[in-house]
């Protein structure tokens, strides 16, 4: 094989096991290619127009021509595998979305690894097939949309950024789901000692139940809340949106620790929920703030347990990380850094994975963690950026990727 390799992907959104995916290289020695191919002498090499080919299963093909080579495969067995590499081999520069204006302007911009994505197909498959969905989504949305990713191997890091162009119907129906920016401060409760994740988040409640209002897939809800003094309006105004979950290790434990935190807006109308929960016996009062399930979702062992101060729902552990934040101790040993916490609070969507702290938990995969560090994630309306942090900071990451994979490859061949 020779020069560029290229990964297409042709998604079917309604019935995903048909979906195809094809790796296209370029050919330098024909010869050489189809004598790997059948070293084995498990595969027969099969003859059709212009092309010959070999199929290693049903969800498996890969076929060549004088010039390129493709390894087509599916999810399922439902993709026509021929038809998707013929559909790739007998491309003319007419059918060639090589002309396409935005995939040249995808591919202008220099990177170890460049993806381009386009909506197109989704909105053609989901023509008149989208059900209920499509009262939220319309085909119309799916069209014109683009994305452009770009992955670099540097030195001790992995970064990868990414761009979004939405057509108008779907930027002007989704810029109400989620806010500019978390605005709430929850740096107070991401402590650093055996943080395995940190993950915030910035929803719109208002703008969304405007959405489901608008579409008329409200009313229902609000017969029901009627009786209790409550519409979905006064939910959205209740519930500000900014969210975090996070997770820590738990000394002694196979399950982490988990937290959520929300802000409340409105206490008054928050109370109006608790009191609708006691109503139908889903929640239990357990004073000074505490609340627990009740009934029949409150039998599971370690259920987690509410609780409510300052103008804040916090979901955790009932025996270590709520007596924890009520005692002030949560978070005493220190919290993350500055640089982390910025993450947080300047982003859409903001992530922290400590990758040392997961391989704690994850021994019993094989799997070892020990050459990455952490991962850090942000996201925002128009593009996003992520960077994989590895162990070794002085080494191309590229080859440490490529060291890690060959290690646990041969400790599962160990085990």
């Amino acid at each position: 094989m020779d020069a560029n390799v290229y990964l297409v992907q042709d998604v079917d959104i309604m019935n995903p096991e048909s979906s195809f995916m094809g790796v296209i290289a370029s050919l330098s020695d024909k010869a050489a290619f189809k004598q790997l191919l059948t070293s084995d002498g498990n595969h027969d090499i099969k003859s059709a127009e212009g092309y010959e080919y070999v199929t290693t299963n049903q969800k498996t093909i890969v076929a060549w021509n004088d010039d390129i080579a493709v390894m087509g495969t599916s999810q399922g067995y439902g993709a026509d595998l021929k038809a998707g590499v013929e559909s790739i081999l007998n491309t003319t520069k007419e059918t060639s979305i090589a002309s396409n204006e935005d995939l040249k302007k995808c591919f202008s911009k220099k990177a170890d690894i460049t993806s381009w994505f386009c909506s197109n197909k989704m909105a053609d498959a989901a023509k008149g097939k989208m059900g209920m969905a499509g009262f939220i989504i319309t085909p119309a949305m799916l069209t014109e949309n683009y994305a452009h990713s770009y992955f670099n191997f540097e030195k001790g890091a992995i970064v990868t950024e990414s761009n979004y162009d939405l057509n108008e119907k779907l930027s002007d129906e989704f810029r109400h789901v989620f806010k500019d920016k978390v605005q709430t401060n929850f740096s107070d409760y991401v402590p650093s000692d055996d943080l395995i994740f940190a993950f915030t988040g910035a929803l719109d409640m208002k703008g969304i139940n405007m959405i489901l209002t608008n579409k008329s897939m409200t009313g229902m809800v609000d017969i029901s809340l009627k009786e209790y003094g409550l519409t979905t309006e006064d939910l959205a105004k209740t519930i500000d949106g900014d969210f975090l979950v996070t997770s820590h290790a738990k000394t002694g434990s196979e399950n982490p620790n988990m937290l959520v935190a929300m802000k409340i807006n409105d206490m008054d109308g928050f109370q109006k929920i608790i009191d609708l929960g006691k109503d139908y016996e889903m929640i239990e009062d357990a004073g000074d703030g505490l609340y627990k399930m009740a009934g029949l979702m409150g039998i599971a062992d370690d259920m987690p347990m509410f609780y409510v101060t300052d103008g804040m729902l916090f979901i955790g552990d009932a025996s270590t990380t709520i007596p924890s934040l009520q005692s002030g101790d949560y978070g005493s040993n220190g919290l993350v850094s500055k640089k982390i916490k910025n993450i947080f609070s300047t982003n859409v969507m903001g992530g922290y994975v400590d990758f040392n702290n997961i391989g704690n938990y994850l021994d019993g995969m094989g799997v070892d963690f020990n050459a990455l560090k952490d991962a850090t994630m942000e996201l925002n309306r128009d593009n996003g950026t992520m960077k994989l942090n590895m162990a070794d900071g002085k080494k191309n990451a590229l080859k440490s990727i490529i060291e890690w994979t060959n290690k646990n490859y041969e400790k599962k061949g160990a085990m």
